[in-house]
């Protein structure tokens, strides 16, 4: 029997129709719809973080006090120049 290819596997799992033969398949391999549903999840995962992920991304406000005062920062950053010279920004 031949199995759904990687590439297939993938397209599908991010939400394209598979060809019709492709898909007759993957309704009857086991091993092939195994492997488009992990896809799926994976997929699923990165699209949409679970609370413990959200947790991960934005840390706790005493993070960014500490990088601040090693950083010796004061404050809010000034805002950009609007439409002003931007010569010392090129110069870099």
């Amino acid at each position: 029997m031949e199995h759904t290819d990687e590439r297939t596997l993938a397209a599908t799992a991010l939400g394209e129709e598979p060809a019709p033969a492709a898909a007759g398949h993957l309704g009857r391999c086991r091993e092939c719809g195994g492997e488009l549903e992990q896809l799926r999840r994976a997929v699923a995962s990165m699209r949409t973080p679970s609370p413990a992920d959200r947790d991960l991304l934005a840390p706790p406000e005493r993070v960014w006090t500490s990088i601040t005062e090693a950083l010796s920062v004061r404050g809010e950053p000034d805002a950009p120049p609007v439409g002003g010279d931007t010569s010392e920004a090129s110069a870099v």
